[in-house]
């Protein structure tokens, strides 16, 4: 297949008698349909979402010609001196140049991208820190990072941000910390020593630095958790963030707390019926206040959640007494859920910045690229923002931001806001 022609876009080098080999011509025809499936024109309809773009929503908007044309240039240009993961990479900086959350290239199979070094990094309201790590590296758990490679962590933001598709600053620094710990970005920053190893810089107030030499690879090993590593009691919203949602009577504060991981149902316990124990469970105790816990939700399907809200609404007696908790973690359709909750139920917002932007694309898309399996996500409608809420992020009410002496002492900064309240 020789390449379609894109105004300003080279074609192969077919046109100069060369034959293309396979893995270039694979590339390019990737390359192809990426351009073809995201620019696509006109709508499509499901009976369950109504009608949507069949390509990105605002396409010549959010990708205007005079940049992504170049840059696809360049990107097929290129082919032939980068490796599949550098190609990958690229591709995300293409993407993410839209600056929507939902617009994103899935990270593949392969290609590099399984190997990262045996610590995960949490980027908390005070800086990046190490929260999980394995049994070998288990003193690096706890500690706030000083430098990846001899880069600080202002540097390393900067260089990983074309990357990371964010819309605010607080997917920013959430994308960041997930790209800092894989092969392909650590040697494209240059942070990988010639030894093979990553040198990262750790630090805490009462231990002083430490360094170590992090080795890449695919362990299997599970890593332990901050609580674990430093002794201290897990925090009640870290207890079981696997599950979709969840509750408990929590009868020292007379507190119902609901955490909501995921807008999906669960086979197991679908929502209504969660929503029957929940109230059956608020019936039985004296109930002060409740608070539902959305700081881990990504998103999923925004109608879920309806029961509990409808239960609530035909509950007078908890008029004011509801708290909803957000954060970095809170996007897409858990973030319209927050939204619509302080709007018809008039809830307290608590914690941390959402991680998506009120007004924002959505309603994503899949596109498979036909050789390299590699799968691209786009938004195929626009969502408005509320009235008064056009800003980077849903704000709370009340601010309680996460740092890393939360984790150490196993506190909850924003549940302890609640309960402080009244």
């Amino acid at each position: 297949m020789i390449s379609r022609l894109i105004p300003g876009i080279a074609l192969s080098s077919v046109l100069f008698g060369q034959t293309l080999d396979s893995r270039e011509r694979g590339w390019r025809e990737d390359i192809d349909s990426f351009v073809d499936g995201i620019s696509a024109k006109g709508t499509s309809f499901d009976l369950a979402r109504g009608s949507s773009s069949r390509g990105q929503k605002d396409f010549d908007k959010l990708y205007p010609a005079a940049t992504f044309q170049p840059a696809i240039a360049a990107l097929k240009e290129t082919i032939p001196s980068l490796s599949d993961a550098g190609i990958v990479l690229r591709l995300m900086e293409i993407v993410a140049s839209a600056v929507v959350g939902h617009n994103s290239v899935e990270l593949p199979k392969g290609m590099g991208f399984e190997r990262r070094i045996p610590l995960t990094i949490g980027w908390l309201s005070d800086g990046p820190a190490v929260t999980y790590g394995t049994a070998e590296f288990k003193d690096a758990i706890g500690r706030r990072i000083r430098t990846i490679g001899g880069k600080t962590p202002d540097e390393l933001l900067h260089a990983v941000t074309p990357l990371v598709s964010h819309e605010n600053d607080a997917s920013l620094r959430n994308g960041a910390a997930a790209f800092l710990t894989m092969y392909p970005v650590l040697s494209r920053l240059g942070l990988i020593g010639a030894d093979g190893l990553v040198t990262v810089v750790l630090e805490r107030p009462d231990l002083g630095p430490l360094e170590v030499k992090l080795p890449l690879g695919e362990s299997k090993e599970s890593k332990i958790g901050i609580w674990d590593a430093r002794g201290v009691s897990r925090p009640l919203f870290l207890a079981q963030i696997n599950k979709k949602y969840w509750s408990r009577y929590l009868e020292d504060s007379q507190t119902e707390f609901i955490q909501y991981n995921r807008c999906q149902n669960d086979a197991a316990m679908p929502f209504g019926e969660f929503t029957r124990a929940v109230m059956k469970e608020i019936d039985g105790h004296p109930v002060k206040r409740v608070a539902v816990d959305l700081r881990w939700n990504p998103g999923g399907d925004s109608r879920v959640i309806a029961p509990l809200r409808s239960a609530f609404e035909s509950r007078r007696e908890l008029a004011g007494k509801i708290y909803v908790l957000i954060g970095t973690g809170t996007f897409s359709s858990a973030m319209l859920n927050a939204v619509e909750w302080k709007e018809r139920l008039k809830v307290t917002l608590v914690g941390e910045p959402t991680g998506g932007k009120p007004a924002s694309y959505g309603e994503v898309k899949k596109l498979t690229l036909p050789n390299s399996k590699v799968v691209v996500r786009y938004s195929s409608k626009y969502f408005p923002a509320p009235r008064g809420m056009d800003t980077p992020s849903v704000m709370p009410d009340f601010q309680a931001p996460l740092a890393l002496a939360d984790l150490l002492s196993g506190r909850d900064p924003a549940l302890k806001a609640i309960l402080a309240a009244r």
